[in-house]
């Protein structure tokens, strides 16, 4: 498939349009990172239980995914520029209401605009960039990539000053004694831990300033992104189907294509599994420290959260010269791996050791990192991605990533290790696919048939640049 660009951009127009690209998706990374932190903070201003107040992430992932097919169907008519601009606005202004709504409906409503407006800037911003730069654009996309773990990064950092500093130990032993003492009796006897002060009301709270900055940078990226249209209007290049890679040409043959619904069913498990396992541990793992026998603060939990999210930044750096130098299966099993181990130490130490609770969290943080680029590094040569296998794999991992919230919030403050065992089940499941398609692939290459359609059917750049790859959360 050959490209027509209807007007070239300028080296400098490149790296202008890439920096407000990666702006923005560092905003996309900002400002979805403020809700775990705060997920208990958030059932005490609605007066809720867990199990209901976590149907926020399942609210959200579900959102994303009929974003993601609807604006990915619909940047066909209507100009993605200037769509993804106004939708990231959208998202800023949901992010801003979130703590300052007065009902749980409302606050459930606000959350599906913040995650249609979220799958709609992130189906723009990938394509974008693969159409920019083409078949050079691994490195730049890896760039991306580390743009949205700075800001799931550095969300929880800013969120952490504005939570409780009281373990869940203290709150229940200060209620304790205002059951059996006067409130005045109880205040001198725990002059450090007065729970019901205006400080530490949710009500009263100021958890709405690191929303408000979240919420502001996500709308100066959607109107930097309105600004550029102005200054350069960016038009998407047009594509004439030459006979060489035209279906028509390719000549598929029933093996083939019975191998190819094979190679799509598994690529949905394995990118489904882990993206609820990733989404999960991110959404929970404040909670989680929260719950366990340690039970650490929210402003802790909020900061555990963050090491991860450092070990997942600078994971998905190093991919940038990793997915060139080591091959992409060789990665994407260490990864694994490095999931099962963090995930492990989770399960054994988390409730004894503080440290190894740190070290597991860190080293999932690693795990999760290069998954997505290693991943399509590899099935990319075996399988042509078009439109379909796109919202396929997009539609896997909305579901599984919208089912387990409503599963672990039923379970976690009984049991905070369902997300280990939900973790497990997505790891089992995802090795299990993945090493089904080595088999299958490594097999139909030693094959000099199947070899010839394989080497033919090379994904086209211009193919990967009109679909939504990846949902960066």
């Amino acid at each position: 498939m050959e490209t027509i660009p209807k007007s070239k951009m300028t080296q400098k127009m490149k790296l202008a349009t890439s920096i407000v690209i990666w702006f923005c998706t560092f905003s996309l990374g900002l400002g979805v990172g403020f809700l775990p932190p705060s997920f208990l903070e958030l059932s005490k201003k609605f007066e809720t239980d867990i199990p209901t107040i976590s149907k926020a992430f399942s609210v959200i992932s579900i959102s994303f995914l009929f974003g993601a097919i609807i604006c990915g169907a619909g940047f066909n008519y209507v100009n993605r520029q200037i769509s993804s601009g106004i939708l990231l606005i959208l998202m800023g202004i949901g992010i801003i209401l979130l703590p300052l709504v007065p009902s749980l409906l409302i606050f459930f409503i606000v959350a599906v605009i913040i995650g249609f407006g979220a799958a709609g800037y992130d189906t723009a911003q990938i394509v974008w960039i693969l159409e920019i730069y083409k078949h050079k654009a691994a490195p730049y996309v890896q760039i991306q990539h580390a743009c949205y773990a700075l800001g799931a990064f550095i969300s929880p950092l800013l969120m952490k000053n504005f939570l409780p500093e009281e373990s869940k130990d203290q709150i229940e032993n200060f209620h304790n004694l205002q059951t059996n003492q006067s409130v005045e009796e109880s205040n001198r006897n725990n002059n450090t831990l007065i729970y019901s002060t205006k400080e530490n009301d949710p009500k009263s709270s100021k958890l709405y300033i690191p929303f408000l900055i979240g919420g502001i940078v996500s709308i100066i990226g959607g109107f930097l992104i309105i600004l550029l249209y102005f200054i350069h209007k960016y038009e998407k290049p047009e594509k004439i189907i030459t006979p060489q890679n035209s279906d028509v040409a390719d000549g598929e043959s029933k093996s083939y294509k019975i191998r190819r619904v094979v190679l799509i069913i598994l690529s949905a498990l394995v990118l489904g599994c882990y993206m609820g396992c990733e989404l999960t541990s991110f959404q929970f793992l404040p909670t989680f420290t929260y719950f366990i026998d340690l039970h650490l603060s929210q402003r802790d939990g909020a900061l555990i959260l963050s090491g991860l999210a450092a070990a997942f930044t600078i994971g998905r750096i190093l991919g940038i010269f990793l997915v060139i130098k080591v091959l992409p299966e060789i990665l994407l099993v260490g990864n694994l791996i490095l999931i099962a181990i963090g995930n492990t130490l989770l399960l054994i130490f988390a409730n004894s050791s503080i440290t190894i609770l740190w070290v597991a969290s860190l080293t999932l943080g690693l795990g999760f990192s290069t998954v997505f680029p290693s991943f399509y590094g590899y099935i990319e040569k075996h399988l042509k991605i078009t439109n379909m296998v796109g919202a396929i794999i997009i539609v896997s991992g909305g579901i599984i990533s919208g089912l387990y919230p409503i599963a672990i919030g039923a379970y976690i403050e009984k049991n905070p290790f369902v997300i280990m065992y939900t973790n497990y089940f997505s790891i089992i499941v995802a090795s299990i696919a993945f090493f089904t398609i080595y088999c299958i692939t490594s097999r139909n290459i030693s094959n000099s048939n199947d070899y010839t359609v394989t080497t033919e059917k090379k994904i086209d750049p211009e193919i990967m640049g009109e679909i939504p790859l990846k949902s960066n959360r």
